[in-house]
């Protein structure tokens, strides 16, 4: 599996949800998601998405990104991390 391939696929990925207001991340908490992305070397690579509380309940939102093959690189999935914060305004 390539890396490089992989780190694309996080970072489109992790684009794809900032986009996302967080009222609709902070649904996603304790609902993982899991998706199949093609690379443009034409593999298919599986996505996985998770949702936490960063700190607390109410609080800035943890997101955490997987990729992997589907074969062996599922037991060590290349991954990424975002902090979203909780917008000053919200209730």
């Amino acid at each position: 599996m390539s890396r490089s391939i992989d780190r694309e696929i996080l970072e489109s990925e992790a684009a794809r949800l900032l986009r996302e207001s967080y009222d609709t991340l902070r649904q996603r908490i304790g609902r993982p998601s899991t998706r199949e992305v093609q690379g443009r070397d034409g593999r298919i690579r599986q996505v996985s998405v998770e949702v936490f509380w960063d700190d607390a309940p109410e609080g800035d939102l943890r997101v955490i990104l997987a990729v992997d093959d589907k074969g062996w690189r599922a037991f060590v999935p290349r991954t990424k991390g975002l902090l979203v914060r909780r917008p000053l305004d919200h209730e």
